[in-house]
């Protein structure tokens, strides 16, 4: 195998296997960074950021720097839009792009809502007011505006991005582009599914559609409906040496089930959207892609379910979960993966730890563990991968294996009555 060759199966091996190691979510992380800490429990509003750079076709076309922020609620009821507040954008140009003793007008870009398979775009005008052109030096505009509200959303997780500007500060609109492989992802937001309205035990007489005579079922006591959960974690991948980042992501339409034993059983499912990575392979050349995380009928749905056990000190769970590359760059080239390419069996993940179903907490893998399927889990070969040349024993040669390892902290969102803003809580139900 020749090195280019070498170092481009490397590259996408990395990118699979980030993409297969863990229970949540995908990023990056070089490798001997500190573990992330058990995130906070989010309040109701939450400030966002993110920044980016951009072309802009001036006279002479320039590199500008971008920082959008914004509110967000971590969540809102179903059948509610997403309405994000204090919408600013601040631009960075440099010297000599544009004359005159100040500049103002307006910048235009889209916002779009990213609910599961469905994408939302709303175009938002900002003002941009006058400011004075130094005579040396980078220009800074800062653009300000409100946002629409977004249509209603189906029960998930909303990802919100921004997208590429386009200035007017005279005669003239100046179009930009977003410079390639940016994540331009703003925030998320959780949507809550319905209220489910349970009927009142009835001693009446019904009768099925087969025509059978039976009574009304009543609810179960033992059964309760929990806040969304926050989960966030990193997974090492033995083969490649190296540690990545899971998260976040939430696990919404929760709910907690006392077994007859006594045992707490929280469900629910969690939603991905597809997360972009980006990361230098031999710690130099420039690899990305889109990853996601999928159950393992993704051809149905994009739900993964989770349930975790629990007697409220110790706790596990066992989730089967697929991942799936596309649009994938190697040193800005494009490397074209095929539509398909993903785990060839499932991924068997078995964590235990801490955890209150109600509270949260740490699940894990240990080398150390008594029990040999909480001592790590292993990266299934791939399939499908390549779409003018078979890339599948490649990825699966340089990171397939046993002995990874994965840990996920688990926190609850404060109840509604503890939440320092009660009114963005949802309602109660019906």
């Amino acid at each position: 195998m020749n090195r280019t060759r070498a170092l481009t199966a490397l590259a996408l091996a990395g990118l699979v296997a980030a993409a297969n190691s863990g229970l949540v979510g995908v990023g990056s992380a070089a490798q001997g960074e500190p573990d992330p800490a058990p995130p906070a429990a989010p309040a109701g509003l939450h400030k966002v950021d993110k920044d980016l750079k951009a072309t802009c076709a001036f006279a002479t076309p320039a590199s500008v720097s971008l920082h959008a922020t914004a509110t967000l609620p971590a969540m809102v009821p179903s059948g509610q839009p997403a309405i994000i507040t204090d919408f600013a954008v601040r631009l960075v140009l440099p010297q000599g792009v544009l004359n005159g003793e100040s500049v103002e007008g307006s910048m235009a870009l889209d916002v779009i809502a990213v609910n599961k398979d469905d994408k939302k775009p709303v175009t938002v005008t900002l003002k941009v007011p006058a400011t004075p052109v130094p005579a040396e030096g980078e220009l800074t505009l800062t653009a300000s505006g409100e946002i629409p509200e977004f249509a209603k959303s189906e029960p998930g997780q909303v990802q919100f991005t921004v997208g590429a500007p386009t200035l007017t500060l005279g005669a003239d609109a100046v179009p930009c582009t977003l410079d390639a492989d940016q994540d331009a992802a703003l925030g998320g937001v959780v949507v809550l599914a319905p209220a489910k309205k349970t009927p009142a035990p009835s001693s009446e007489s019904t009768k099925d559609p087969a025509g059978e005579v039976g009574t009304m079922d009543a609810p179960d006591p033992n059964e309760f409906t929990l806040q969304p959960q926050l989960l966030e974690g990193w997974s090492t991948v033995k083969k490649l040496g190296a540690k990545t980042t899971i998260g976040p992501a939430f696990m919404v339409n929760a709910t907690v089930k006392i077994a007859d034993d006594g045992t707490l059983i929280a469900r629910g499912n969690v939603f991905f959207p597809p997360s972009r990575v980006t990361f230098l392979a031999y710690g130099f050349m420039p690899t990305s892609a889109t990853l996601e995380m999928l159950p393992v009928d993704y051809q149905d749905s994009r739900n993964i379910f989770i349930e975790a056990f629990t007697d409220g000190i110790t706790g596990h769970s066992h989730v089967d979960l697929m991942a799936r590359m596309s649009d994938a760059k190697v040193n800005g080239v494009p490397l074209d993966v095929g539509p398909d390419c993903v785990t060839a069996t499932p991924i068997s993940l078995d964590v235990t730890g801490p955890y209150d179903a109600f509270v949260g907490g740490t699940l894990q893998t240990d080398p150390a563990n008594e029990d040999p399927k909480y001592q790590g889990f292993t990266l299934p070969p791939f399939k499908n991968c390549g779409a003018t040349e078979n890339l599948s024993p490649l990825l699966t040669g340089l990171s397939s294996g046993p002995g990874n390892q994965a840990l996920v902290n688990i926190q609850s969102f404060l109840p509604c009555d503890q939440e320092p803003d009660p009114t963005t809580c949802p309602p109660p139900p019906n």
